[in-house]
C-alpha cells in the first residue's frame, strides 16, 4: 500500500530526530509520538452547515469548542495534516472526527490528509481545565510534554485506537 505524503514526512522526521539522539519520554519528537498512537484518517467531509467555521490558525480552540457543544457526535483529534493552500506544508492541527471516524475540520476548508490520535472526552476537559483553555495536547511544552511522558497504560486510557479501513 502506498504511503501518504504525510506519512513520509512523519517518518522522515522521526528519522532525522532519531539520528540527531533527541528524545522526549520514549519518543523520538511529537512526530514518533503521533505515528505510534495515532492512525491516518482518509475520509474528509465538508463542515455541516450547523457548524460555523472557526478562526484560522485557532484549530485547537476550534476543535475544543465543536467537541463540547457535541460531545455525544464528535471526538478531538490531534495530530499532523496538510492543507491545499499550504503548499504541502505540514502542520501540527486538531479537528474532530464523528462516530464513522470521518473528519469534520472547522479550522481549515481545504484540509487534505490527516494523521493523528483521538482523545477521550473526559481528558481533553481536563486539560482544558487545568490550562485554563485549549492548547495543544501533544506540544505542550508548558507542562514538560506530560502526554509524550505519560506511561503508555495510562496514555491507553485517554486515546481511542480504532482501526479505519
Amino acid at each position: 500500500m502506498k504511503m501518504s505524503q504525510l506519512e513520509q514526512y512523519l517518518l522522515s522526521r522521526r528519522r532525522e530526530i532519531k539520528d540527531q539522539g533527541v528524545s522526549i519520554g520514549k519518543y523520538f519528537g511529537h512526530e514518533d509520538f503521533v505515528l505510534k498512537n495515532g492512525q491516518e484518517f482518509k475520509s474528509i467531509i465538508p463542515l455541516p452547515a450547523d457548524i460555523e467555521r472557526g478562526r484560522k490558525g485557532n484549530c485547537f480552540e476550534n476543535a475544543v469548542k465543536l467537541v463540547i457543544k457535541n460531545k455525544k457526535k464528535y471526538y478531538y483529534c490531534e495530530g499532523y495534516a496538510i492543507s491545499e493552500t499550504s503548499g504541502n506544508l505540514v502542520s501540527l492541527h486538531a479537528w474532530v472526527v464523528n462516530k464513522n471516524h470521518k473528519v469534520i475540520d472547522s479550522t481549515w476548508s481545504d484540509g487534505k490528509e490527516y494523521f493523528g490520535i483521538i482523545f477521550r472526552f473526559d481528558y481533553v476537559w481536563h486539560w482544558v481545565i487545568k490550562n485554563k483553555g485549549p492548547k495543544s495536547l501533544i506540544d505542550n511544552w508548558q507542562n514538560d510534554w506530560q502526554l509524550l511522558k505519560m506511561p503508555i497504560k495510562q496514555l491507553h486510557q485517554n486515546i481511542i485506537q480504532v482501526k479505519i479501513a
